[in-house]
């Protein structure tokens, strides 16, 4: 099983980021391996990200 670290999520839905084109690149060349499954420690840490990511933005913080 692959591991995918949420920085690489974040990267690949973000189209602001930087590294968006090659972790978003990366991201569909797994997608079609049957191995690479995302487990769901690593759903609850993207979804947590993207929450915090939110709520800093509504106070007009970001990361």
């Amino acid at each position: 099983m692959l591991s995918i670290d949420a920085n690489i999520l974040l990267y690949a839905f973000n189209t602001a980021s930087p590294w968006n084109e090659s972790a978003a690149a990366w991201l569909t060349a797994i997608k079609k391996d049957e191995a690479s499954r995302m487990t769901t420690e690593e759903l609850l840490a993207l979804e947590q990200e993207t929450l915090l990511r939110e709520d800093l933005q509504r106070v007009g913080l970001a990361l």
